[in-house]
């Protein structure tokens, strides 16, 4: 891997790595679509009785109230509606809080640095995506290690 564990690797092998190794970043899973959280929804078992009791109550009351045909379907009807406007609601709710949740995520994993060693120098504010196979990071008490890795050094471990 030619990296020194005094100075370790240099800065103009980092694209030559990155390139061989991959990078160090976590993969981004795309968000739910409105169909995939309305799919989630439905799976609900209150749900499916009413959607099961909104068409029985169509297909019975269209049967048994000949008289009545033009508005049997309105109980029905009424009962589908509302779970629509149930889906609906739970759908809209639950991508507000995987927006919310994906924001704050985004911010935490801004926020995480790591302390690399290049070219003999050390940089504190390094980010985990900046670390590539062959760095030499320096751990410290409460931090996420950012890869595997070899311990060197250590004191108290």
């Amino acid at each position: 891997m030619n990296t020194s564990f005094t100075t370790g690797i240099t800065s103009s092998s980092v694209e030559e790595r990155r390139k061989y190794w991959g990078t160090n970043e976590k993969e981004v899973i795309p968000p739910k679509t409105f169909i995939e959280f309305a799919k989630e929804a439905l799976e609900d078992t209150t749900l499916k009785i009413l959607i099961v009791s909104g068409v029985a109550s169509i297909i019975i009351n269209e049967i048994m109230e000949p008289l009545h045909r033009s508005t049997a379907w309105i109980e029905g009807a009424a009962i589908l509606m509302a779970v629509v406007i149930i889906v609906t609601v739970t759908v809209v709710n639950d991508m507000k809080k995987d927006k919310e949740f994906r924001k704050l995520n985004d911010i935490a994993e801004s926020g995480k640095k790591v302390t690399i060693i290049r070219d003999g120098e050390t940089n504190e504010e390094g980010k985990i995506g900046d670390v590539v196979v062959g760095d030499i990071i320096k751990l410290k008490s409460g931090m996420e290690i950012p890869g595997d890795g070899v311990v060197l050094t250590s004191f108290s471990l």
